[in-house]
């Protein structure tokens, strides 16, 4: 079984690759982790739509993966969703791209560009359809709704928005890249994201970046360790 890991950013992925490191349970050959017939690869991918797209993409036409895992922060859109929780992300958005027209920003669906159930869409979402590879620790997460967006929301103003159009629970600048490329390839996937942060708070005292790896290592850990046992520990 061969699983690609995807970051963003090294930041979010180091603290993984040194923690499997330390429980030399894994040969590492060329930036990879063996066990038997079981890799792990890792794939920084870059910030953003474009970067990830791309780079995601090469990676999947060049190894035949059985299931990609994507993982990294996010911001949240909740009071209920906390910085330091780790959720599944279920369904994205491609939430900043359309059309502003008579001082509204509409969709591409909204201004009829798209239909919102064209392929691989369903009402205008791409939803990860859950028959993947599962493990415990997987079933475990809270199940949420993300945008993705080209531009980190920096207002309150701009959180609202898209919070109240979307129902947007958790964004991000890749989860849909990964939804839409790994839907398109018909390869399993999982999106997994740790909050370090509100969405539109810019003020990085209130954030919690180290709290929200820590804990993203510690599940993201977790889940690959029962997929190589079959779904348990």
């Amino acid at each position: 079984m061969k699983i690609l890991c995807t970051a963003a950013t090294k930041l979010e992925s180091e603290s993984l690759t040194g923690r499997i490191r330390s429980l030399n349970l894994f040969q590492e050959r060329r930036g990879r982790f063996c066990k038997d017939d079981f890799e792990i690869h890792f794939l920084i991918t870059g910030v953003g739509p474009v970067f990830a797209t791309y780079k995601l993409t090469k990676a999947l036409s060049m190894n035949d993966f059985d299931f990609v895992l994507s993982f990294g922060i996010g911001g949240s859109f909740k009071e209920s969703l906390k910085p330091g929780a780790v959720v599944y992300i279920k369904e994205e958005i491609f939430a900043d791209i359309g059309v502003e027209e008579n001082g509204a920003v509409k969709t591409l669906f909204e201004s009829g560009l798209m239909d919102e159930n064209e392929f691989l869409f369903s009402e205008g979402r791409l939803v990860n359809p859950e028959d993947n590879y599962t493990s415990q620790a997987m079933n475990e997460l809270k199940r949420v709704k993300g945008i993705t967006v080209n531009k980190a929301s920096g207002s309150m103003e701009t959180a609202g928005f898209f919070s109240e159009k979307y129902q947007a629970e958790v964004e991000t600048m890749e989860g849909a890249t990964v939804f839409y490329t790994c839907l398109m390839e018909k390869v399993r996937f999982a999106e997994i994201r740790a909050i370090s942060n509100f969405v539109g708070d810019r003020n990085k005292a209130n954030w919690k970046i180290d709290e929200a790896l820590k804990n993203l290592t510690e599940v993201v850990f977790e889940i690959l360790i029962q997929l190589i046992n079959g779904g348990k520990r």
